[in-house]
Formats: structure tokens, C-alpha cells, sequence
């Protein structure tokens, strides 16, 4: 496979994308599979070019514009290059883009040679680039971009955590796949004292990005904190603050190190520094920090906080990003210290909650120092967390039928017998309960996804002539194959769907999405509910039953209460009576559909 990442630039420089871009493209090299490896760029210096070079990464320098992105013109130079230099683009390719800022370059390449097209999701424009006012019209722009590069047909969506995952699903109308990025590589251990508080924050803290980034907040927040509570906390006596990202301008003229001590009302220790395109940089302060704060109103993800969850520091960061909504829906907010931020005129009050925080972590650094080290335990373990994971993350949603640390899947011959499957389906109750199944193109018995259409309603019934409505509370949803076994993720695993949460045994519980207590929505059918792996020369087969307990049947009528119960009664005999009894579960199965293998040569 031939896989080609269009970015702006071969390593960190102006972080964002470019980061991203590096460690991804480092983790795909890392798992040492027959894939071809290409990026392209705007701009790259003979350093870049050998460090590529050691990880197996062909750099591809194309035309830009002043901003440093390329054109779409830019797609007939990255074509015309890999077929100059060997590259078969029209045999199995995939061009990666990022988000609008190389998306359509990527979509563009992809159609000049037949190939497929995944694009990554990095930013919500319209959750805060309007922030400081005065540019909706901007933002607007961006998200109609965003909304059509999205929409491209075929394109495989990806979002940087569950939060971009879900917006970009939202975007496309697909079903979107989450990446993880990867812990920092060259972390050891964390080498910082118990002694003295060492702070650290990192970012891209420029005076155009104030509102959003907002590098004075937490130097005002530890500056208050120090002046209420240093009397009582010696850790707040003589504290450190490394601030990396800052711009030219307030470390001339040490704007940071005078709103600190002015606040504090004493000598504050703040180091600011500019960025710096060394990956090594922020991680080697965070070795040697107990404390570290993302500052920022908003973030899509937030990769500095990340960094430093992976370098086992206490972290300190708003519930407006990316990964607080990850963290807190994964393992729980337990281990993190989250500021709700109002911002603009609310901006008094962040200050006073981030320095409750600084605070609280202050009072006990030792406690936040265990929690971040088995947060860090706790996800390395549940979620992997390296760049091979996300390496192998991408690999699977690009190609599903294919094996972790295994080359990509082979084309079937032309000459292999062609397969279907033939389906039933009973719905007992059908506006009730309606359920079909199919699988998608390109299924085959060895590897198939499972499409299940359910849609829920109110079912009419006579009973001792008075009309009844039949509808359900919650329901679940089984999956079982007496030949194969669930394969791989599935349906509101990562990231989750309101209404549908799946548990073991092959079981989805459905409730109503928006929290109500009937159900009358589809609950399947946009994307499939799992894949089915059935081992080779056996017969595919998978059956998926609707089951409902009996308390969770509604039934709607006209009624004084004290005569409802005896109907209640009746209409559950009729229920048992017309549809089935499940042996395993002792629930009733309101609807049943099965898929079966057949062969047929050629």
C-alpha cells in the first residue's frame, strides 16, 4: 500500500497538523510493515530530509501559498512525482489530508489516480475562532469548508479523540473513527521533586490568539494563588513556572514575569519561552514538572495536556476541550483538576477556579502526583497509547478485514467463486419493532460487517374492543454466529451513541437518544453494528434478535388506573402468545433476522 500525507512541513514546525502529521507517520514506519511512506510538504530543509529519510519516509516538496499550505494545484505535482519515482499510485493508494488546511489537496490526488482518500479532523473553527468577535464571517467560511471536504463521497473520516471523532461524523454525515495519539516516546520517568512546584504550559501563544489560548490566565490565576494561600502552603512560597510558545514581544518585555508578581505581590519565577520545533523540548520540561495547565478556552483535543497526562504530571485544563470530554467519558474526571471556563466578562471567575486548582494540587502534590501516574497506567493499558496504536487505529479503518501488525488485505481473484447471503427476518410486532439486516460491499464470509436497520414505534392493537398502543421502554439487541465470533469494535464502542451502549455477550442496550421513556427512533442502520470473522472452508452466519423485558413494555389506553393492570395483564398474554420466549434470557423477542452464507461458482 502506498500511503501519502499531505501537511506543510517534515517534523514540528509550527506544531498543530505538522506534529501530528510527524509522530502518525513515525508510528505508521514503526510497525515496519511493506507500506510505502510518503509526505508532502511545502517546505523542508536537508536535516528534515535525513531524519524522514531514517524513518522510511519519502519527502515530497510541492508549490504553496503564503500561509505555507499547498493548492489545489498542488495535486498534479504530487502525481506527476510518485509516478516519476517509481510510486504506482493506481494500485493501492490512500492520501492522507488534514483537515481544510490540506484536505482538498488530498481529495484532489486522490481522484487523479483512482486512489482512496482519508481525512483528519483537528479543529472546530466555529467553537471558537468568532471568540474575540469580529470574525464570523471567517468562521462561517471555515466550517462550510470543513462541512464539504467532510462530505466527499467515500472518504474514510477520522477526529483526533472522541470529541473530533463525533464532530466529524457530524460534518460528513459518516461514521467517523477515532485516532489516539501516541504518549511522548522519549519519557522515562518523572524526575520532578516534591519539594518545589514546577509548572509548566505549552502552546501556540500568540497576541492574535489571546481570547482563545490565553497564555496571562494562569500566570494571573498562580499569581492569586500564591497571594491567598502561600502564608498556609509552602509549595506556593517559591514556585517555577516554565511557559513555552510565547511570542517575541512579552518576553522582551517581560509581560508575564510583571502581571505575576504584581498580582502575587512579591517576586514570581516565570520563565517564558518562545516555541520551539524540537519534539524532545516540551517533554523535557514535563519530566521535570509537577504541574501542568492547559489554559485555553477552547482546544479540539489538546495535545500539550496529553503530553503531560503521558508524562505522569498533574494536569490542570478547561472542560471546554477535546480531552476532558475523552478523559471524563473514558476513565473519569476522577484524576484530572477541570475548570469549567466562562471566558470574556466571566474571566474574573476562571482566574479565582484556576487558582483553587493550583491550590488544592499544592496542598497535597504528592496524592496529585499518584493520581497522574495511575491515570497514565490506567489508559496505557485500556487504550495502548503509543503511535503504533494509532498506526494501527488508521490501518483497520482503512482496511477492516485486515490483521493487526499484518499487511493490508490482497484483491480477490477474479477467478474465487462469488458468495452472498441469504436473509430472514421475522417482526412479530412490526410497528413496533421493524428489523432488517444485510451486510455491506465487500463483505465476505470470512470477514462481514453486520448492516442491522431497527426502527422503533407504536404498534395499534383491539383488546376487548378498546384500542392500545404497544410501545417499548428499552430494548437489547444481541448479535450471536454459530460458526464465526464478533470481530473487532463495535457500534458505539469508540466513540459511544446516545441510545445504544454495548455490553458482553454480544449485547447492545437501546434506550430513547434524548433520554425519554419510549422508544420511537431508528436506532440502527446508519452504520454496521459490528463485523462478524468466521474461519475459512465454514459456512458464514449471524443472527441478531430484538429482546425486551416485559417491564419494559408500554401500553397506552384509556383507562381509570385501578382497571389498568388486569388489561396490562391481557395485553401481556397476547405479547408472550404472539411472539417468541428467549431460552438464554427468559425476555421476549419482538424480532428476529438471520443472515446465511450460500456459495455460488461462476
Amino acid at each position: 500500500m502506498l500511503i501519502v500525507a499531505v501537511a506543510t512541513a517534515w517534523g514540528n514546525r509550527e506544531g498543530g497538523i505538522n506534529s501530528f502529521n510527524y509522530s502518525f507517520l513515525s508510528g505508521l514506519s514503526a510497525l515496519r510493515l511493506d507500506h510505502k511512506l510518503v509526505c508532502v510538504v511545502t517546505d523542508v530543509n536537508n536535516d528534515e530530509r535525513h531524519d524522514a529519510e531514517k524513518k522510511g519516509v519519502h519527502v515530497l516538496r510541492v508549490s504553496g501559498v503564503e500561509n505555507g499550505r499547498p493548492t489545489d494545484a498542488s495535486s498534479y505535482e504530487i502525481v506527476e512525482w510518485l509516478t516519476k519515482n517509481g510510486f504506482d499510485p493506481r494500485q493501492d493508494s490512500v492520501f492522507i489530508g488534514h483537515d481544510i488546511v490540506t484536505g482538498s489537496v488530498a481529495v484532489k490526488a486522490a481522484e487523479r489516480c483512482g486512489g482512496r482518500v482519508a481525512l483528519i479532523h483537528h479543529m472546530a473553527y466555529e467553537e471558537y475562532q468568532n471568540l474575540r468577535g469580529g470574525l464570523g464571517e471567517k468562521t462561517g467560511l471555515n466550517f462550510d469548508r470543513q462541512q464539504q471536504l467532510f462530505e466527499t463521497p467515500h472518504a474514510t473520516v477520522f477526529g483526533v479523540g472522541t470529541y473530533l471523532a463525533e464532530k466529524a461524523g457530524s460534518l460528513g454525515g459518516k461514521q467517523p473513527h477515532v485516532l489516539i495519539p501516541g504518549f511522548p516516546e522519549q519519557f522515562e520517568r518523572n524526575s520532578a521533586l516534591n519539594n518545589q512546584l514546577r509548572i509548566a504550559i505549552a502552546g501556540r501563544f500568540t497576541p492574535d490568539q489571546e481570547p482563545l489560548k490565553q497564555a496571562a490566565l494562569p500566570i494571573e490565576a498562580l499569581g492569586k494563588a500564591i497571594r491567598d494561600a502561600a502564608w498556609t502552603v509552602k509549595l506556593l512560597e517559591d514556585p517555577t513556572v516554565f511557559i513555552i510558545g510565547v511570542d517575541g514581544d512579552r518576553i522582551r518585555e517581560a509581560k508575564l514575569e510583571t502581571l505575576a508578581s504584581r498580582i502575587a505581590g512579591r517576586h514570581v519565577n516565570i520563565v517564558p519561552r518562545p516555541f520551539n520545533d524540537d519534539p524532545n523540548a516540551v517533554v523535557s520540561v514535563l519530566k521535570q514538572s509537577n504541574l501542568a495547565i492547559v489554559p485555553s478556552f477552547h482546544e479540539g483535543f489538546g495535545l500539550f495536556g496529553w503530553e503531560a497526562i503521558g508524562c505522569e504530571v498533574p494536569l490542570i485544563l478547561g472542560r471546554k476541550t477535546g480531552l476532558f470530554k475523552f478523559i471524563s467519558s473514558q476513565v473519569g474526571r476522577g484524576e484530572i483538576h477541570s475548570v469549567d471556563m466562562l471566558g470574556g466578562v466571566g474571566r474574573q471567575r476562571d482566574v479565582d477556579a484556576i487558582a483553587e486548582a493550583i491550590v488544592e494540587v499544592a496542598k497535597d502534590l504528592p496524592l496529585a502526583k499518584q493520581d497522574a501516574i495511575r491515570l497514565r497506567e490506567r489508559l496505557k493499558t485500556e487504550k495502548g497509547c503509543t503511535w503504533k496504536h494509532t498506526a494501527e487505529a488508521f490501518l483497520s479503518a482503512i482496511d477492516p478485514r485486515r490483521e493487526p501488525g499484518l499487511p493490508a488485505r490482497k484483491t480477490p481473484s477474479a477467478n474465487a467463486p462469488s458468495r452472498h447471503f441469504n436473509s430472514g427476518k421475522k417482526d412479530f410486532f412490526p410497528r413496533c419493532v421493524e428489523l432488517t439486516l444485510s451486510e455491506n460491499q465487500g463483505s465476505t464470509p470470512e470477514r462481514f460487517d453486520v448492516q442491522a436497520d431497527l426502527w422503533f414505534g407504536k404498534q395499534p392493537l383491539v383488546l376487548d374492543d378498546m384500542k392500545v398502543e404497544l410501545s417499548l421502554r428499552r430494548a437489547q439487541v444481541a448479535v450471536s454466529s454459530t460458526t464465526g465470533r464478533i470481530f473487532g469494535e463495535r457500534l458505539g464502542d469508540n466513540p459511544k451513541v446516545a441510545g445504544l451502549e454495548p455490553t458482553a455477550g454480544g449485547m447492545w442496550i437501546v434506550t430513547d437518544p434524548g433520554g425519554g421513556d419510549t422508544l420511537g427512533h431508528r436506532a440502527l442502520g446508519v452504520a454496521p453494528i459490528c463485523q462478524i470473522e468466521t474461519p475459512p472452508s465454514t459456512m458464514a452466519d449471524v443472527t441478531v434478535k430484538v429482546l425486551v423485558s416485559p417491564k419494559d413494555v408500554n401500553c397506552e389506553f384509556d383507562l381509570p388506573a385501578e382497571d389498568r393492570g388486569s388489561l396490562k395483564e391481557k395485553l401481556m398474554a397476547i405479547v408472550v402468545q404472539k411472539a417468541l420466549l428467549d431460552e438464554t434470557t427468559g425476555e421476549v423477542i419482538f424480532s428476529q433476522a438471520e443472515l446465511r452464507q450460500d456459495d455460488i461458482n461462476d
